[in-house]
């Protein structure tokens, strides 16, 4: 994966999910909170949260690893802390720990006024791509 445009005919497509430059270490995507996103309330689906945590991961970890393996996600744990109704939500993604096999995230997502939306614990295994 090298771009957002990678992302043809999937879920992040759907979801509208676009990633942003890495900077400072950390990864960076946003989503929008729109008719796609939200529950029936009208604010922003948990899915739809752990769906952008789990693509920035999953992201981040195939950028950081070599061509001949793939990064799949093992675990993911989330709390729903706040909420947003409207715009844009923006994920963080912070590796806690760089393993030869796993990796672990810390992925964090603010809304517009920059609270925290959702924290998010990922863990992906990195396994041989299948020649």
């Amino acid at each position: 994966m090298s771009e957002s445009s990678d992302f043809k005919n999937t879920l992040m497509e759907t979801l509208g999910i676009k990633i942003l430059p890495m900077k400072d270490g950390k990864f960076y995507a946003t989503m929008p909170v729109d008719h796609r996103t939200v529950q029936i309330h009208g604010c922003l689906h948990g899915g739809a949260s752990i769906a952008l945590a789990e693509t920035l991961a999953g992201y981040a970890s195939s950028s950081l690893c070599s061509n001949n393996e793939v990064p799949v996600g093992l675990s993911v744990s989330a709390n729903h802390l706040t909420t947003a109704c409207a715009g844009i939500v923006t994920a963080e993604a912070t590796p806690i720990k760089l393993g030869h096999r796993v990796h672990l995230w810390q992925i964090d997502i603010f809304n517009e006024s920059e609270d925290i939306v959702c924290s998010v614990r990922m863990t992906n295994y990195l396994i041989p791509r299948n020649s």
